[in-house]
């Protein structure tokens, strides 16, 4: 828990809750689990989600006792789209990339210390076509967005994350350490990466690294399709594509000198 002068613990557990909810496997969940999962106390628990509640952050359904995302976040999150000078021109960049490859296109950026999550999506009309779910979290070893994370932090942080190998996630996850470091090398290098099935068998995740003006990674533009409809010829292609597409929206956000936020690891380690 922080121990900053100005530290509100009630609002610190609102904000753990609002995040806990938003996870796919623990969208509707009793005050039971997310207590117990929070580690925080049952009554001040539930005192927060009456408050939370009352404003319409979540939902409370009284035949499974469960709590869900309320209406208000769609608001909230509709104007951090239309606020944010970034993320406006970010998603113009997806919805063109969307166009030109007919793959489903998304932001995805680093959200805490161990995890990358989707920011926002572009989905295209043509058929057959992969949905992805805005607000997904995964840790960075266990999806290909994390390689770009640890591509670009300091050798101790990566070796940090790396401490206790690589899960095997599909028959196709690389599970070799120094193969993996090797393919981070390469990454940063060539801005960027192709799994094909490595965390989601039959999907193929092309990603590319946006920066802020300091050189800071800010995040990936992916595009997510159906492996077996992307052959070589194909896979080259949208490579091509979502460079250029990359490179220019990346001149952009120069422009705008944005800068990514930071996730320190020397605090990480000494909590």
């Amino acid at each position: 828990m922080s121990t900053t002068k100005y530290f509100a613990p009630s609002v610190e557990y609102a904000a753990k809750i609002l995040i806990y909810l938003s996870r796919y496997k623990s969208k509707q969940s009793t005050l039971t689990e997310i207590s117990k999962n929070l580690d925080i106390n049952k009554s001040a628990c539930l005192r927060v989600l009456k408050t939370l509640e009352a404003n319409n952050f979540v939902y409370y359904n009284s035949e499974t006792k469960k709590y869900s995302l309320g209406t208000y976040i769609s608001v909230l999150g509709k104007r951090v789209g239309e606020n944010l000078d970034y993320l406006r021109i970010i998603n113009q960049f997806l919805e063109e990339v969307c166009e030109l490859t007919g793959l489903t296109a998304a932001l995805v950026q680093r959200v805490s210390f161990d995890r990358v999550m989707f920011i926002s999506q572009y989905q295209t009309q043509i058929q057959p076509r992969l949905s992805i779910s805005v607000g997904n979290r995964f840790p960075l070893t266990e999806v290909s967005y994390g390689k770009w994370i640890l591509a670009n932090v300091s050798e101790e942080e990566r070796n940090y994350h790396l401490r206790e190998g690589l899960k095997k996630v599909t028959s196709y996850t690389r599970t070799n350490l120094q193969k993996y470091i090797d393919e981070l090398s390469e990454i940063k290098r060539s801005n960027i990466l192709v799994s094909r099935q490595e965390y989601t068998n039959n999907v193929t995740a092309i990603s590319s690294a946006l920066y802020d003006w300091k050189g800071q990674i800010l995040g990936m533009i992916a595009l997510v399709g159906v492996s077996s409809l992307i052959d070589e010829a194909e896979e080259q292609r949208l490579c091509t594509v979502l460079k250029e597409v990359t490179n220019r929206c990346n001149e952009h956000l120069i422009q705008l000198k944005i800068e990514a936020y930071e996730f320190p690891y020397e605090s990480k380690i000494t909590q």
